[in-house]
């Protein structure tokens, strides 16, 4: 804890005085006075006073920090550690909040601009079943994860952007138009192999453009029937949560 020091108020009058002129109130003399009196060569004596006067409230005021001057150490030794961290917990929501913002500008580039970058061409050049798989892929990679669940409205306003219509389509239909459209391939990861087991949407994707399998054997890879019909911007949020949900299992570097 700091504690206060006071100036030595004796030290200071002494001073004062001995700035003040040749003796005190009682005659005396204390050590180095003021050989002057302001009265009688008031020029010479101005210039001493000045000098004496100041080095008195100097010397008082050095003398208090001086006593101080530990205890302040101790408490900045104190402080240091917290301080630092704090600063390093600062400095972390600074880059973070960075970070966000320049991934909310590039969102917005994104939509407004419906370029596929992982195909270089527009989206309205894609099929519906393309235009599901290459936005729900893009936009998993502007985002990253996790992410908040208006993210996939985004992505549903999007859509919509492209197809107005956002027409419905079975699972065999998304299974067909992937089979036949070669542009997708980038925006798809890497086909399990093995015998039909449960994966995700977009896995089960990557399989079809190998070769279709049965429709007997769609289930056990997809999870629904064949007939499954959903609006083209639902398959789109299923094949989005799929691929953020890759970005979550990979370890960081």
């Amino acid at each position: 804890m700091v504690k206060a020091t006071l100036v030595d108020e004796a030290e200071l009058t002494k001073g004062f005085t001995n700035a003040a002129g040749p003796q005190n109130a009682t005659g005396q003399s204390n050590g180095d006075p003021n050989p002057y009196w302001p009265q009688n060569q008031p020029a010479q004596w101005a210039s001493n006073f000045g000098q004496r006067a100041a080095k008195t409230l100097a010397t008082s005021v050095n003398n208090a920090l001086a006593a101080t001057s530990p205890a302040i150490k101790g408490l900045s030794d104190q402080l240091a550690p917290a301080l630092k961290k704090h600063a390093n917990a600062l400095g972390k929501w600074v880059i973070g909040s960075a970070q966000r913002n320049e991934r909310f500008t590039a969102l917005l580039w994104w939509k407004q601009a419906l370029c596929s970058s992982s195909l270089q061409r527009s989206y309205r050049e894609l099929s519906p079943a393309g235009t599901a798989i290459a936005l729900s892929f893009d936009l998993g990679s502007v985002s990253g994860a996790p992410v908040p669940l208006s993210v996939e409205y985004f992505l549903r306003e999007t859509i919509r952007n492209v197809l107005p219509e956002n027409p419905k389509l079975t699972l065999a239909d998304l299974v067909a138009a992937t089979k036949n459209d070669d542009a997708v391939d980038p925006c798809l990861p890497t086909a399990p192999s093995g015998s039909p087991h449960r994966i995700s949407l977009r896995e089960f994707l990557s399989v079809v453009r190998q070769a279709v399998p049965a429709d007997e054997t769609i289930p056990a890879y997809a999870g629904v029937v064949p007939s499954t019909s959903l609006p083209v911007s639902e398959w789109a949020v299923w094949l989005l949560r799929d691929h953020l949900a890759e970005i979550l299992t990979v370890p960081e570097a």
